[in-house]
């Protein structure tokens, strides 16, 4: 996931997939052709491949779909080293590798989520859409925030400094066993800064709930959009037919919500699905109204549970557990 450009256009198919409900999205041999394709310039590609758990596999497609939490964690993403470099990384830190790869899935997967809805221009003029929509946008917002946040922290303050420090060691090392050690030991540096050990196992669950917000608001979006889609097309239909005069074929069309480019590549596998399976049976204020107490409840949680285990804890990763509570104390102070 080290090159971004590289690393979006393999989620993309996935997620693809995913959007198009697709019974065989967990094909190996076509995830395997879309991380070929995509690390094509990195990496050779003929030890590449990528395979889903049997648990992810028999999982309802909707569910792996909807949910941040649900099939990505079964998501394998394997290079098969060359020998003398298997000596080095051993199984438990590819383990950890998987770990780190499905947290940046996750992560773009509810960017991926936030971003889909678009805005034609002549909706900048409808004061009544704009009204009807600022609490969606302000929790768009937040979450994409959020998300940006935690990138932006697993990048600079984890991955990059500390993948140059292993760099520097392996230089220095004088024999096998010592780069075996200073590899376990960057690994378990990354591991504990990114919030993946044990010991924060409660706001990496926090950290997932959030991501898991950004679904709902999906959810929640697509079916009001849905409805007043129909809704329009039953107005236009009955004035249609209780107008004496045939519609004119220059009326201009209702403004309705784009969909991004990636719901173009998911309509050629057969079209989205309908959504509103998540917040079924609640209106749409209403499920707004529960993901902003949602995300505020966790995010407050998160920055607690941060300060609190930098203080107590003497661990190297603490100055960075704290540096990402200051990052996000800033929603805190915004929502209170």
């Amino acid at each position: 996931m080290a090159d971004g450009a590289a690393a979006d256009e393999f989620c993309k198919g996935l997620f693809a997939r995913l959007d198009a409900l697709r019974p065989d999205w967990h094909d190996r041999y076509s995830l395997s052709g879309l991380a070929q394709e995509a690390f094509s310039l990195r990496v050779d590609t003929t030890r590449l491949f990528v395979t889903v758990r049997l648990e992810g596999q028999k999982k309802p497609v909707v569910a792996a779909r909807d949910l941040i939490r649900t099939a990505l964690p079964e998501v394998l993403l394997q290079y098969r080293l060359p020998w003398p470099v298997q000596l080095v990384v051993t199984e438990d830190t590819i383990t950890q590798y998987q770990a780190v790869f499905t947290l940046l899935m996750q992560i773009r997967r509810a960017m991926s989520l936030i971003q889909r809805t678009r805005i034609l221009d002549e909706l900048a003029y409808r004061r009544d859409i704009w009204g009807s929509r600022a609490l969606y946008y302000l929790l768009r917002s937040k979450l994409m925030w959020f998300c940006n946040c935690i990138q932006t922290y697993l990048a600079t303050l984890v991955l990059a400094p500390y993948t140059e420090n292993l760099r520097q060691s392996l230089r220095q090392a004088y024999d096998v066993d010592a780069m075996i050690g200073l590899h376990a030991t960057f690994m378990r540096q990354v591991v504990d800064a990114a919030c993946l050990g044990r010991k924060l196992d409660p706001i990496r669950g926090g950290i997932l709930d959030i991501l898991d917000l950004a679904a709902r608001l999906e959810d929640a979006q697509s079916a009001s959009v849905a409805e007043e889609a129909e809704e329009a097309q039953e107005l236009s239909r009955l004035s249609i037919m209780s107008s004496p005069m045939k519609a004119s074929p220059r009326r201009r069309k209702p403004a309705v919500y784009a969909e991004d480019s990636d719901d173009d590549r998911a309509g050629s596998f057969g079209g989205r699905a309908k959504r509103g399976a998540i917040n079924a049976g609640k209106g749409y204020h209403q499920c707004l109204r529960e993901i902003k107490t949602d995300f505020e409840r966790h995010l407050r949680f998160i920055c607690g549970g941060l300060r609190g285990v930098a203080r107590a804890s003497g661990d190297e990763a603490a100055v960075k557990w704290d540096l990402l509570a200051e990052m996000l104390e800033v929603g805190v102070k915004e929502g209170a």
